[in-house]
């Protein structure tokens, strides 16, 4: 009866109704937990690695910050406009490589629910609603280098900048080499190895003597 109030209801029935048909068409089991619960214990259960585990953590509590209410509802309640409006969120925050390495972490969440018989399609459709990455990534002079090893007397962080200087690896990659990470084949050449993540394959390079 309020007239302020139409356009809220309105949206919550037009929700709702896309909810409802959706259920119906799927013809899918309802799970015994929540769109909430669904994504929280995906991020739980996702990866041991505990940055992993943080991020895709992160990412579940954005996304259901999108969902509102409707985050206490079945995983049907969640459409593409949904995913739409996260990542047209996260676009005016954070760089497009990073809103797709997000919307991809939210397309495994929600493809597991597909297999699981939860959901007849994926709402998350990578094909055509990643955005086009771009870099202004340069690389550094050997001056900002050396003021970089100026600037600090730490050996971890002076190894991490040596480590980037040398090898080229993104910073997390820099900063988390053990001495066991050096191996050596057969011919005694020495290598700094990575290990293989969810994006990245396991590789070495070689270590001048």
């Amino acid at each position: 009866e309020d007239p302020a109030h139409i356009e809220a209801h309105k949206n919550r029935a037009q929700a709702k109704a896309e909810q409802m048909e959706r259920e119906a068409r799927a013809g899918v089991p309802t799970p015994n937990l929540s769109t909430r619960e669904f994504l929280e214990d995906f991020a739980a259960t996702r990866t041991a690695d505990p940055d992993t585990a943080r991020r895709t953590g992160n990412i579940a509590s954005r996304f259901l910050s999108i969902l509102g209410d409707l985050d206490r509802g079945p995983l049907t309640v969640v459409s593409p406009s949904h995913v739409l409006r996260y990542r047209d969120t996260r676009a005016t925050e954070i760089e497009a490589s990073t809103v797709n390495s997000e919307l991809s972490a939210l397309n495994m969440a929600f493809e597991k629910a597909v297999n699981q018989g939860f959901l007849l399609m994926n709402p998350v459709d990578l094909g055509n609603i990643q955005l086009p990455e771009s870099s202004s990534v340069r690389p550094l002079e050997i001056w900002e280098i050396k003021a970089l090893l100026l600037a600090t007397s730490r050996v971890d962080w002076r190894t991490c900048i040596y480590v980037g200087f040398y090898f080229g690896p993104q910073l997390v990659d820099a900063a988390y080499r053990l001495w066991s990470d050096l191996v050596q084949d057969e011919a005694g050449h020495s290598y700094l190895s990575f290990s293989r993540t969810e994006r990245k394959a396991a590789g070495k390079i070689r270590v001048p003597a």
